[in-house]
């Protein structure tokens, strides 16, 4: 419904919320951080719905093809993997510390990414000690954070934009990422 420009960074954030629907989710940035908030003249709730519904299929991939665009990259020292898609950006060897939700243990970068995708709306239900319903995650997935040699996924509750203080360059031998899941609307 809308998208969020970050014009250093280079990067645009697709928002499933609008300034109408969501008005407390638009925020003037302070700063010198030069952003662009773009939104549609005329709108439709019936266009989300169908794009989302048709955008993926039961693995979690991309079904429709992705517009081709040419892009010049930033002068930057951040890494964008090779396994950035439509839904997520790869960072790699950047971390965000402090906000998981869960960790996921062997399984693949893109299991991770479907996890990431229906943490909340899966309502899969686990049992405390007391026989206790409890959700999987509790909230939405905003990025998570994949470690290649251990297959270990940390589900992430914040993504570097809501928590950028405890975003950080942190280069390895073992080969790891951040991923952001552009669709997500908490924080941008």
């Amino acid at each position: 419904l809308s998208a969020t420009y970050y014009h250093q960074e280079r990067d645009c954030i697709l928002n499933l919320d609008d300034r109408r629907r969501n008005p407390q989710l638009l925020k003037k940035q302070s700063g010198s951080t030069a952003v662009t908030y773009l939104a549609m003249t005329c709108r439709s709730d019936g266009t989300t719905a169908a794009l989302a519904k048709a955008s993926f299929n039961d693995h979690c991939e991309r079904v429709t093809p992705m517009p081709s665009t040419t892009t010049t990259p930033a002068p930057r020292k951040r890494k964008m993997g090779a396994n950035s898609d439509w839904c997520f950006l790869e960072l790699s060897d950047y971390v965000l510390e402090g906000t998981a939700l869960a960790i996921e243990s062997n399984i693949s970068h893109q299991e991770c990414k479907c996890r990431c995708l229906t943490g909340e709306s899966s309502k899969l239900k686990l049992m405390d000690k007391f026989g206790n319903d409890q959700l999987r995650y509790g909230e939405s997935c905003q990025s998570f954070q994949y470690y290649f040699d251990s297959s270990t996924c940390l589900i992430n509750k914040q993504n570097r934009f809501s928590n950028p203080e405890n975003f950080n360059f942190v280069p390895s031998s073992k080969r790891h990422s951040y991923f952001e899941h552009k669709c997500a609307t908490k924080g941008t």
